[in-house]
């Protein structure tokens, strides 16, 4: 038998890559790895301090949506009335590409702000976003967790585990979000509540979904 030169050999290693690259990327998109220990408690949402009347979104579960939970937040006026939610999906660039829009529909960013919120020893990357576009007063604060850790860019975090997930399946994107219409006087009234219900949901989620 005669042995392939061996100038020949890059060639064939970028072959065999070629040819394991739909195997990867068919075990990774078939498996799943929920790595939350308890997440029925997570549809107990009423357990989140300042959470008002709770409804489960039936609709919008699927085979990548785990869980969809909204709710009313207490001490809302006829001025100011922000919902919650928690979502949970295995397509993580649903909720990370434009994570107000699950809760407003459309949002037009006009400001962006980053809050580094310290909280039992992690760090929370709040985001709040504002809207004033054609007169709309809207407002979203939200964080993301990933690995049951709080993740201000998730597709970095996906792209850092996904070499151990092609093995072991994906994980999903949680979203913890508050959102609503908020008129420009009262937004820093309202990104308090929305951080106080985010740093509550937070503290939920990890409970319930730590080992």
């Amino acid at each position: 038998m005669i042995a392939p030169s061996r100038r020949h050999a890059p060639l064939l290693l970028g072959l065999v890559a070629l040819l394991l690259v739909p195997v990867l990327r068919s075990r990774f998109e078939e498996q799943r790895e929920d790595d939350c220990a308890r997440p029925d408690v997570l549809a107990q949402l009423r357990r989140v301090p300042g959470t008002g009347t709770m409804a489960e979104r039936w609709e919008k579960y699927g085979p990548d949506v785990p869980q969809w939970v909204e709710a009313e937040l207490l001490g809302n006026d006829e001025h100011v009335k922000l919902r919650a939610a928690l979502i949970r999906s295995f397509k993580a660039s649903d909720l990370y590409t434009r994570p107000p829009h699950v809760l407003l529909g459309k949002l037009e960013a006009g400001e962006r702000l980053v809050e580094q919120v310290e909280v039992d020893g992690a760090t929370l990357p709040i985001q709040t976003l504002y809207d004033t576009s054609s007169g709309r007063e809207a407002m979203a604060s939200y964080l993301f967790v990933y690995g049951n850790q709080p993740v201000e860019r998730p597709v970095l975090a996906q792209l850092a585990s996904a070499p151990a997930q092609a093995w072991s399946g994906r994980r999903p994107l949680s979203l913890l979000i508050v959102a609503g219409p908020v008129p420009t006087d009262r937004r820093p009234q309202a990104r308090e509540r929305a951080q106080r219900w985010l740093v509550s949901a937070w503290r939920f989620h990890r409970d319930a979904c730590r080992p």
